[in-house]
């Protein structure tokens, strides 16, 4: 199956939700990372906060909500947390 990413804004401009048709984390789980060093045991939050601009990742089932910092722009940041996204999840046969 290929993976599907779909960015969803939000009514607040600083966060993104990110919808895969991929289960990311268990059903009924959701870590919320504020800072990466709270992400260094996670390989795919602790990745995205490698994208500067980033200022907090909520893995939750299928989606990702990623917030950035007031200055950093999601036309900036949006493809390298897609690329992100695709490294980690990639395509299941």
């Amino acid at each position: 199956m290929t993976l599907e990413v779909t960015p969803e804004t939000t009514r607040n401009e600083h966060f993104v939700i990110f919808e895969t048709n991929r289960q990311i984390v268990p059903p009924g789980t959701g870590p919320i990372f504020s800072n990466a060093e709270a992400a260094r045991d996670n390989p795919l939050a602790s990745d995205l906060f490698q994208i500067k601009g980033i200022s907090s990742v909520h893995l939750l089932g299928t989606s990702i909500q990623i917030a950035k910092e007031e200055s950093a722009r999601w036309t900036r940041i949006k493809s390298k947390i897609l690329e992100t996204l695709r490294n980690h999840l990639g395509s299941e046969s």
